[in-house]
């Protein structure tokens, strides 16, 4: 029962299989004598643990990025119905709490029904969150807290309400849907969507070693996310470098040790001098990286560029200019992912394969390679 949890017992499966508790008291309510202590012990347990220690103190989750939308959506499950049923209010006491940090600085991109890939509208997670596994939480707290940016993001998501489908499919041959969208038509509420002026543009999270920029608050504009030294740059709407590090590798090291930004210029720092690389986006439109390499760098990147000498172009005017290293010339969409689940354990069959091209760039003799991305 709720009361013989202990205090550590505050994970992700903590807060579902509470809130569903909780729930499901709630409806219970009036018809089971016992519905009303049920109620008071996930109360409790919220409380003490769910809300003040679900989420880091920098607002990030530490089981993984995803990890804070279906957090998020467990939360606000309880918390609104009991709010609506018994006028309880865990929402005003518990906003400090409430932090939407982590989706304001990843979504970066407008998502459509197409966009069943990694980083498409939210860098550095993957193809089953994106922009629709978070827009029904960004309604709620824009509906619950009065923050209009949290609705400008969530109004990106062309499938707003829908079922959120993706690739996955079970070995039976049961396709993987998430049913969470129809809170978006209990959460939505007309309002502004402006940005605050001043507001930040740049992030760190240390709890999970991840830093974000973006150039501004408009859909499919530039930005940088870095992970556990994983580097993923978007700009019109596509990632347009990805750095992939396989299952069951060691983490890349290199931390982030620096990130500033004073409005017009940003910049991210990470590892040491042997393994380095600096993310630096002077606004509006132009990111630069500086990566300290002794092998060639291989990144893989959507859509369908060309090489124009030390150039990568994109259809739309995205352009990567190579300025210290040898690009090698490639052909576009030859990589494609493998679907899996389990650490990458078990691997899965792919109702809709995505390719990606894969680029190398060979450092010079200083080992310095330079890029810069201009729209």
């Amino acid at each position: 029962t709720p009361e013989h949890a202990g205090p550590d017992f505050h994970t992700h499966h903590a807060i579902v299989e509470y809130a569903s508790f909780g729930v499901t008291a709630l409806t219970l309510l009036g018809e089971s004598p016992d519905a009303g202590r049920w109620i008071e012990a996930v109360i409790a347990k919220f409380e003490r643990d769910l809300l003040p220690r679900g989420l880091a103190e920098d607002g990030a989750q530490v089981e993984g990025g995803s990890f804070w939308a279906s957090t998020m959506q467990y939360r606000l499950m309880f918390m609104d119905a009991l709010l609506r049923v018994t006028g309880h209010d865990l929402f005003s006491p518990y906003e400090r709490f409430m932090k939407d940090t982590h989706a304001l600085a990843g979504i970066v991109a407008t998502h459509t029904e197409t966009d069943l890939f990694d980083h498409a509208s939210f860098m550095l997670q993957p193809s089953y969150a994106q922009l629709d596994y978070y827009a029904p939480v960004l309604l709620a707290l824009s509906r619950f807290y009065d923050r209009p940016q949290c609705r400008r993001l969530a109004l990106w998501d062309q499938t707003l309400g829908g079922l959120q489908r993706t690739r996955f499919v079970t070995p039976n041959g049961e396709h993987l849907l998430f049913s969470f969208g129809g809170y978006a038509y209990l959460w939505y509420t007309d309002g502004p969507v402006d940005i605050a002026p001043g507001s930040p543009m740049a992030w760190h999270f240390p709890s999970v070693d991840e830093a974000y920029l973006r150039d501004g608050w408009e859909p499919d504009g530039m930005a940088a996310g870095v992970r556990r030294g994983e580097m993923v740059l978007h700009a019109g709407g596509r990632p347009f470098l990805v750095e992939s590090n396989p299952w069951q590798q060691p983490p890349i090291p290199r931390k982030v040790n620096a990130i500033s930004d004073n409005g017009r210029y940003a910049e991210i720092v990470c590892g040491d001098d042997t393994n380095r690389f600096c993310l630096a986006l002077t606004r509006p439109g132009c990111l630069s990286v500086e990566r300290q390499s002794a092998e060639p760098w291989v990144w893989r990147c959507a859509g369908d560029p060309v090489v124009e000498g030390d150039t990568i172009v994109w259809p739309d005017g995205v352009r990567l200019i190579v300025q210290a290293g040898i690009l090698t010339p490639f052909e576009p969409r030859v990589f494609t992912d493998t679907l899996s689940v389990a650490n990458g354990l078990l691997v899965l069959p792919d109702p809709a394969p995505v390719s990606w091209t894969q680029v190398t760039v060979t450092p010079p003799e200083d080992g310095n390679i330079v890029l810069k991305c201009k729209r």
